[in-house]
């Protein structure tokens, strides 16, 4: 997370004295840059979970070209994170909270981040915004909501790690095969051998049943195993 590789495409013809670079935080090219013959480069250094600017231009023999820099930006993954965590996910929008990701699994419905649902049928727990992945009539609409990447190999290698959430049950809609499930997983989506840690229908008349529309607490233990090496949560 805190190195990169960047390639452009070789300038024609070639400027005699290669090329300058700069990997920057500002849409702003620099004064100047690095001197490079090539075109790709490792570059180290860098911060986590922060956007950066790659800037070239052509040397032609102490005449510069003009920078490129719109088509090249990146942003540095998160590094894991050791200490347990809490989130309210509290900002309206589409975006998740600072290393946390959603992807599409199947369908076009990703999971936003809203003061009600698509359905007005409930609001959040507390706070201003909730996670929502609104029903659609497609077939298999699924979306993953991933937490950060969590490693507690050297903080809590033997501690009892759990996930808990509110979960809004309807009484009065909802069909049985809409749910969220959650999963701990060693990658960022559900490849491999995810672990289910909880499986929890809208419906409140489905197992297991609630009496009544509301919010409802869960908790779930998350296997000592995922203890020694980083993984995910991941709802979907």
């Amino acid at each position: 997370s805190t190195t990169a590789n960047i390639s452009w495409t070789a300038a024609s013809p070639a400027p005699s004295n290669g090329y300058q670079y700069a990997v920057t935080t500002s849409a702003t090219p620099p004064g100047s840059g690095t001197a490079f013959a090539g075109t790709s480069t490792s570059v180290s250094g860098l911060t986590a979970n922060t956007a950066y600017y790659v800037h070239v231009r052509s040397d032609c023999g102490g005449t510069f070209s003009p920078w490129a820099t719109s088509a090249a930006t990146f942003t540095t993954p998160c590094n894991a994170i050791t200490s347990l965590i809490s989130e309210s996910f509290n900002t309206i929008g589409s975006i998740p909270p600072a290393c946390w990701s959603t992807a599409i699994q199947n369908g076009t419905v990703n999971w936003t981040f809203a003061s009600a649902d698509g359905d007005a049928q409930f609001t959040p727990h507390s706070g201003a915004a909730m996670p929502v992945k609104n029903w659609t009539s497609a077939a298999n609409s699924d979306a993953l909501l991933i937490s950060p990447n969590l490693d507690y190999s050297g903080t809590y290698p033997s501690t009892t790690l759990r996930v808990n959430v509110w979960i809004y049950r309807n009484a009065t809609n909802g069909l049985s095969t809409d749910r969220v499930a959650f999963y701990a997983n060693t990658t960022n989506n559900l490849s491999g051998s995810p672990t289910t840690l909880l499986d929890i229908p809208y419906a409140a008349s489905a197992a297991p049943v609630v009496g009544s529309s509301g919010w409802y607490n869960y908790t779930a233990v998350i296997p000592i195993s995922y203890n020694a090496a980083p993984f995910y949560v991941i709802a979907k």
